[in-house]
């Protein structure tokens, strides 16, 4: 004979228990570094510079306060501030600076490895205008690993550098990208 109709499907039963956690699996690759500065120094001069009248590093002989992360050296004897690792960077310094002379034409250079990569001459005027005067420079520079920023200033007159004057560098950096 014929088979007959099946009939409709029945309840369903309740869920089981959940099983136990499986193997933890292999940790993947670490991730691109992401946005921060791994690289820097904060540099501020605690003491004047002896007057001078021709061109002079602003911080050759300098002694102060360092607050210093993993690759870049400051070097007093020779104004030099190195870096360790390559990138860009942002150099940024104020100078307090102080002319013996009103309007007083002044050459600021930043420079690479003894090679000018900013210079500007800027007018100061101290005595009765402003006096010490404020200097901001400020770059961004690629730097390789040994590269290293002189900070320069060619006055017409006598000039101290002032203690408080600051350099700051830190290398610049990006986060992951998407795909």
């Amino acid at each position: 004979g014929q088979v007959g109709v099946g009939g409709s499907t029945g309840i369903t039963g309740p869920t089981g228990p959940t099983g136990g956690a499986g193997p933890q699996g292999v940790t993947g690759p670490t991730g691109s570094f992401g946005a921060s500065s791994d690289q820097f120094i904060s540099y501020t001069r605690t003491n004047d510079s002896a007057s001078f009248s021709a061109a002079t590093d602003a911080f050759i002989s300098a002694t102060g306060t360092t607050n210093t992360g993993a690759g870049i050296t400051f070097t007093p004897t020779n104004g030099r501030f190195t870096v360790s690792v390559g990138g860009t960077y942002s150099i940024d310094a104020m100078l307090i600076y102080d002319p013996s002379t009103t309007a007083d034409l002044t050459v600021f250079t930043i420079q690479k490895n003894g090679a000018n990569i900013l210079s500007y001459n800027m007018r100061i005027y101290v005595q009765s205008t402003v006096s010490p005067a404020p200097v901001p420079l400020q770059l961004f520079q690629t730097l390789n690993p040994g590269d290293y920023i002189n900070i320069l200033t060619d006055p017409t007159s006598n000039t101290i550098v002032k203690a408080g004057s600051t350099v700051n560098i830190n290398r610049l950096s990006v986060g992951p990208t998407g795909s």
